[in-house]
């Protein structure tokens, strides 16, 4: 096996030989080359996005999760989500409402 030369020693025998470009030499094509530096991983600079609330109780919206996977948030009366905060403050009078939704005793529309 024929010993190469160093990257430098090669370098110098390069520049030697073809002190411009030739259209035709690789090695002059790829000192030619100009990588970006936005192209090169950086490791200590990851981007991480921030977190988002994936759960009900941190964006704030009660409701309950059906079998299919899907989550149907409770509404008022006027079809808006209900928060967590309202829910909890009437609690026994949600539960109770659900309870008897579930049963099949549909409370009045008055009520």
């Amino acid at each position: 096996m024929t010993d190469l030369p160093s990257h430098d020693e090669f370098e110098a025998q390069h520049r030697a030989a073809h002190p411009e470009p030739v259209a035709g030499c690789l090695a002059c094509k790829l000192d030619t080359v100009q990588l970006d530096a936005r192209l090169h991983a950086r490791r200590t600079t990851r981007y991480v996005p921030p977190r988002r609330p994936d759960n009900p109780w941190e964006r704030g919206v009660a409701g309950e999760h059906r079998v299919d996977g899907s989550f149907m948030p409770y509404v008022n009366g006027d079809l808006a989500p209900v928060s967590v905060k309202q829910f909890a403050d009437n609690r026994s009078r949600n539960e109770d409402q659900i309870r008897r939704y579930k049963a099949g005793v549909l409370p009045s529309p008055s009520s």
